[in-house]
């Protein structure tokens, strides 16, 4: 979020959270992040990467909880910051990587009729090719199994 100065200002609820004098024991993900210092979408890739473990067992799609006691002790570990930094930059190169090669692997016909590569035109391609490839099959069966050909 910008201020009216155009700098960055902080979310109202992670400034009221942050400026709390008793941090409560246990935290949601989203609270661990600010905590920590990251985004709320990066604590499931420290999770999925062993660097964070939430409390107890919780099902797969239910909340995380995370300790208080825990984090306190990761905030202040330079090693384990830097390696959770890392983490993430390599989740997001990866990430990219694949979406690069897959766009490379399938690269995106263009048309006479249009050199636009957005959404609706590409929807408008694949239509297209598949329009021809119907054509193409209907040509070879030479009409055997059309209702005119009877």
């Amino acid at each position: 979020m910008r201020g009216a100065l155009g700098f960055e200002t902080m979310n109202p609820q992670r400034e009221q959270f942050l400026n709390l004098k008793a941090i409560p024991a246990r935290l949601t993900a989203e609270e661990a992040a600010w905590y920590l210092g990251f985004g709320p979408h990066e604590i499931p890739i420290l999770v999925a990467n062993g660097l964070l473990r939430p409390l107890g067992h919780p099902p797969a799609n239910g909340v995380k909880y995370f300790s208080t006691a825990t984090l306190t002790e990761l905030h202040q570990d330079v090693k384990w910051l830097t390696r959770a930094s890392d983490v993430i930059v390599e989740h997001w190169r990866d990430k990219n990587a694949r979406k690069t090669n897959a766009n490379a692997a399938f690269p995106v016909m263009t048309s006479a009729a249009t050199e636009s590569v957005d959404t609706c035109g590409h929807r408008q391609r694949l239509s297209t090719r598949r329009d021809s490839l119907a054509t193409h099959i209907n040509s070879t069966t030479d009409g055997r199994n059309s209702p005119t050909a009877r």
